[in-house]
């Protein structure tokens, strides 16, 4: 059980850290798209509360997928499926940023 906290932390950690990165990839494609200036306001002061909402329902999701996969007995399986995605989605944050660069 200590195990799925601790992956549990560490992954939280990391979709934290991709929800940052994507924030500020939304705001460079924006400034490259070359909106109104209105629009690049509204961009950055919804989406970092959206974002954020995002980030608390995965939260309690996570919380909850690893540990039923504790009680059914299937926890690595399902801590492989949730560490590919998130290492997946940091991968392809990553490479849009470095394209936009």
């Amino acid at each position: 059980m200590i195990a799925c906290y601790a992956l549990w932390l560490a992954l939280i950690l990391g979709v934290g850290w991709i929800l940052s990165q994507t924030h500020t990839l939304l705001l460079e494609v924006s400034l490259e798209l070359r909106f109104n200036p209105w629009v690049a306001r509204a961009v950055r002061q919804l989406s970092l509360p959206v974002l954020g909402l995002f980030w608390l329902v995965f939260l309690f999701w996570l919380e909850h997928y690893l540990r039923k996969g504790v009680q059914e007995g299937r926890f690595v399986a399902r801590a492989l499926r949730a560490s590919g995605a998130t290492i997946g989605a940091g991968l392809i944050i990553i490479i849009l940023r470095s394209v936009m660069s």
